[in-house]
């Protein structure tokens, strides 16, 4: 089911996954590269792809992302800014 009818339906998103299999940040990473950066502009799927391999793609992250706390994704986020200077941006 796709995340937009489950949030019109009202159900929780996490209530519509029926594996128990960890998900890492990688993971979700190249599933929404497969799955939604190939419909986008060429010059944006080039962005998009370069940044997911940079931060996300074989990342050092290791929690399964629904069970991380707001702490762990902190570090995280903190290990990646000192790096290298990051912009954030929203995405599609």
């Amino acid at each position: 089911m796709a995340l937009k009818k489950v949030a019109e339906s009202g159900d929780a998103p996490k209530s519509v996954r029926g594996d128990k299999e960890i998900k890492h940040i990688g993971d979700c990473s190249q599933h929404w590269l497969d799955n939604y950066v190939t419909y986008l502009k060429p010059s944006t799927q080039h962005y998009y792809k370069f940044t997911a391999s940079r931060f996300f793609v074989n990342s050092f992250f290791s929690y399964d992302v629904e069970k991380a706390r707001f702490d762990e994704w902190n570090t995280y986020f903190d290990k990646i800014a000192k790096k290298q200077h990051v912009k954030t941006q929203p995405v599609h």
